[in-house]
């Protein structure tokens, strides 16, 4: 409850940061692999529209884990409105709303990094494999 978010002592004060209660929400989906009453509300607590936005991407399968073998590294590549896609990192996204909101400060995370965040977290994604030689020219290909 209230308790994570203020220190007893010091109400003003806070114990966690909103990123760190983020994380700890996909820490539990990670655990879980279901989206129940308390993680949906404080993922749409933390985070509003852009939650369900995410979902919608996940819904609608527009979004892949591209894994870079045999590093293990990835990022997620996720299909935009139109032909393009945004290539992002769990706190990373060339979309505009990142630049503009997030990177502000007003905003925790775009549609897009979330997705993948979430989607990774319930084992839900379509997973691409690629040679690790193969990762920072897949990588760069923003459009």
């Amino acid at each position: 409850g209230a308790d994570l978010l203020c220190g007893m002592s010091n109400p003003s004060k806070p114990l966690l940061s909103v990123e760190e209660i983020l994380d700890a929400l996909v820490v539990t989906l990670e655990r879980t692999k279901q989206l129940d009453t308390d993680v949906t509300l404080g993922f749409s607590t933390l985070c509003g529209q852009t939650f369900l936005a995410a979902l919608d991407l996940l819904d609608r399968k527009k979004v892949v884990q591209v894994v870079a073998l045999p590093s293990g590294r990835y990022f997620y590549q996720v299909k935009g409105q139109s032909a393009n896609h945004y290539n992002c990192l769990d706190n990373y996204c060339p979309c505009l709303f990142y630049e503009h909101s997030v990177l502000k400060g007003e905003a925790l995370a775009c549609k897009h990094c979330l997705a993948g965040r979430i989607g990774l977290a319930m084992n839900a994604l379509t997973v691409r494999e690629i040679r690790d030689s193969e990762f920072g020219t897949l990588f760069s290909l923003d459009t």
